[in-house]
């Protein structure tokens, strides 16, 4: 008989979890407390995939974001050959620009030699190049570096292709609307409580409810905070890629710094903020005044841009900037923390989860084995 697992939370990480658990066989019951699956952090994100230019990669994260990114083709395959959907895919990869010879020599002296030592190609180039890769941009712009590893994505779009290939999956439900209160491990089961007092009992149950995995899971509770991330969508008047590249400027700090992401149908998604501690999925006018002066400033055709919509959303951040991944019990694992990688360690993350649960620790491939140490959620106590 095949394990029956739950998924608590039906985001990102959870729909991928839940895919690759079902496709090793396993009976899969996803939870989703929102009406609609991927309405969450899923639904705010940008679509960067960013291995090497995210901050929060400059350090052990690294490995895992960089083992994600080059098992993404493989990722959406998988899913496209079950729900033979097309993903829209950006490979060209990320320009990094600057705006002032201060901020170019800050990249090309702090960042690139630290990119280049740790393998990732790193193409540097002067103004005139800059603006033969992407003619968009602006007069201020003076150079810029390409990193072609990043590759952008539509994340509602994989969000969807994952949702309509579960549909399809006898050994997969869905349960929109499900509140989950309590889960306890309890005689080699996981005992799970719903707000409407039902009681449910599976052989395992993956957390992957974003920040209310910190009142599922006491182990990560004082690992896990909210960051809000604020951006604006454009209808740029294309119909194919408006942009080359997806495009990053840090000119003016975390609620004015630059990225635009642009769409396979004309669209471009931009921002954001990171606001630490802002439970809140309200917009901020200022904010999004702010972001778009940015925008304007590395690229002023986005003045003429027709604003489609701003959003907020929350990120499920953690303490030190990494995901939690691995057992909280003998039947329950949590993966969440993601903060604003979830896009991109999703499919590392529904991997690590499924080895481990189906291989158990002991028998895991070292590679496996080193990415849960860097994710362990006992990594706040001191034990892993």
């Amino acid at each position: 008989m095949s394990r029956h697992v739950a998924i608590v939370g039906g985001g990102i990480i959870g729909l991928a979890t839940a895919f690759e658990l079902a496709g090793r066989g396993m009976q899969v019951s996803v939870l989703e407390a929102r009406a609609d699956f991927g309405a969450g952090a899923t639904a705010a994100a940008i679509g960067g995939i960013t291995p090497q230019s995210e901050a929060y990669c400059r350090g052990p994260l690294r490995y895992v974001a960089t083992w994600s990114t080059n098992i993404y083709g493989e990722f959406l395959e998988s899913i496209s050959a079950v729900c033979d959907h097309d993903f829209n895919v950006l490979d060209s990869g990320q320009l990094q620009v600057a705006l002032s010879d201060n901020e170019m020599n800050r990249i090309v002296r702090d960042l690139v030699p630290v990119w280049l030592s740790e393998g990732f190609e790193t193409i540097v180039l002067d103004r005139e190049e800059t603006l033969e890769h992407e003619p968009s941009l602006g007069p201020a712009v003076v150079g810029s570096v390409l990193l072609p590893i990043e590759i952008a994505v539509d994340p509602p779009e994989i969000a969807a292709g994952l949702l309509a290939a579960l549909t399809t999956l006898e050994n997969v439900e869905l349960r929109s609307d499900t509140i989950v209160r309590d889960i306890q491990s309890s005689h080699g089961r996981a005992e799970i409580s719903l707000e409407e007092g039902a009681q449910l009992s599976f052989d395992a149950a993956i957390v992957t409810a974003g920040v209310e995995s910190r009142n599922l899971i006491p182990e990560v509770s004082r690992g896990i905070y909210p960051m809000r991330g604020q951006g604006v969508e454009f209808q740029t008047g294309h119909h194919v890629y408006p942009l080359n590249h997806h495009v990053y400027a840090a000119n003016g700090g975390p609620r004015r710094s630059a990225y635009m992401v642009p769409r396979s149908d004309g669209r471009v998604a931009a921002g954001v903020t990171y606001e630490p501690n802002v439970d809140s999925t309200e917009v901020d006018p200022d904010s999004i005044a702010s972001i778009v002066e940015g925008l304007i400033e590395v690229c002023p055709e986005v003045g003429e841009w027709a604003k489609i919509r701003t959003w907020s959303g929350v990120r499920p951040a953690s303490v030190d900037g990494i995901p939690f991944i691995g057992h909280v019990s003998d039947n329950v694992i949590v993966s969440a923390g993601h903060q604003g990688l979830g896009i991109t360690l999703a499919p590392i993350s529904a991997h690590l989860v499924a080895e481990l649960l189906e291989k158990g620790r002991s028998n895991l491939a070292d590679r496996e084995r080193h990415a849960l140490d860097i994710c362990s959620p006992s990594r706040l106590q001191g034990t892993g």
